[in-house]
């Protein structure tokens, strides 16, 4: 289903009354965002992340046994 420009507009004017109603800006603090991020997901060396650039160009074609042989290595490099 492609949407229309009023509707991509009405979308856009809607998003903005919702944060134009939910009161002032807050500080944010990037550094204890960051800290937060790590606690809760890992230093940034998921399986997933791990996996990025792991099976040369985009688009080349890759087995599920690959991908799962890739995650099993991922894993095994996190345990370490």
């Amino acid at each position: 289903m492609t949407r229309t420009t009023d509707e991509k507009r009405a979308a856009l004017r809607a998003a903005l009354a919702a944060g134009e109603a939910s009161g002032p800006p807050r500080p944010f603090d990037g550094e204890a965002f960051l800290k937060r991020m790590s606690a809760r997901h890992g230093d940034g060396k998921s399986p997933a992340r791990a996996l990025k650039g792991m099976f040369g160009a985009p688009g080349e074609a890759v087995t599920i046994a690959d991908m799962n042989a890739a995650i099993a290595k991922a894993a095994a490099k996190r345990e370490d």
